[in-house]
């Protein structure tokens, strides 16, 4: 996996990829690029262990696909606005 230094703002990763468990994946993403914040996504709803799992490897925020599209757009501009550099936002 290649991506340029300034090439994301944040990722959006879903839990169920159809190769790998994107909780597996999170670590190795965030090794590479841990200025890159990420937030989880998931068609299974809130699952208590899932959500601890991704925050304690480093995603930001984590957000069910069921989600109003507003809610999505809040978790990431949150997202974003914590993990912006002083003057940039």
């Amino acid at each position: 996996m290649e991506m340029e230094e300034n090439e994301a703002d944040a990722m959006l990763l879903d839990i169920e990829l159809p190769d790998e468990d994107g909780l597996s994946f999170l670590p190795r993403f965030k090794k590479l690029y841990p200025n890159v914040p990420v937030i989880m996504f998931t068609a299974y709803g809130y699952d208590e262990a899932r959500m601890k799992t991704a925050l304690e490897n480093g995603a930001q925020g984590y957000v069910g696909k069921g989600a109003e599209i507003e809610n999505m757009l809040v978790a990431v501009r949150n997202v974003l606005r914590e993990s912006a550099v002083p003057g940039e936002v």
